[in-house]
């Protein structure tokens, strides 16, 4: 059985996905059109969390989060990567990530800008 955090941060972005890009709650795998018990999401997850973690998981990891970092890797090639310092995560060059500001933006989840 997966964290539960790590099941309801999947379960946000599988929702924002469906909400925001797909404009459509009706495609959700948890939504009650899917489920295949009539119950609104909310409700499904709580009367079947086995069930609900499961769709959950699987619509996850067939869709592996993308992070700023890998979308400036597919842009931009081998220039992520200078010397043998990546400067995604090293601002001074000095390979002291810890100290990078930011660091949290490059682990964050991409998102494709609204037209």
């Amino acid at each position: 059985m997966a964290e539960f955090q790590e099941v309801m941060k999947q379960k946000n972005r599988m929702c924002e996905n469906f909400t925001y890009i797909e404009k459509s709650c009706s495609k959700c795998p948890i939504s009650s059109y899917k489920n295949g018990t009539n119950f609104e999401c909310e409700t499904f997850m709580c009367r079947h969390p086995q069930k609900a973690e499961e769709i959950i998981m699987k619509w996850s990891e067939e869709r592996p989060m993308q992070t700023n970092a890998d979308k400036f890797k597919e842009v931009f090639g081998d220039i992520a990567t200078l010397n043998e310092c990546n400067f995604l995560e090293c601002e001074d060059g000095t390979g002291d990530c810890s100290k990078c500001k930011r660091k949290d933006f490059w682990h964050q989840e991409y998102k494709e800008p609204e037209e």
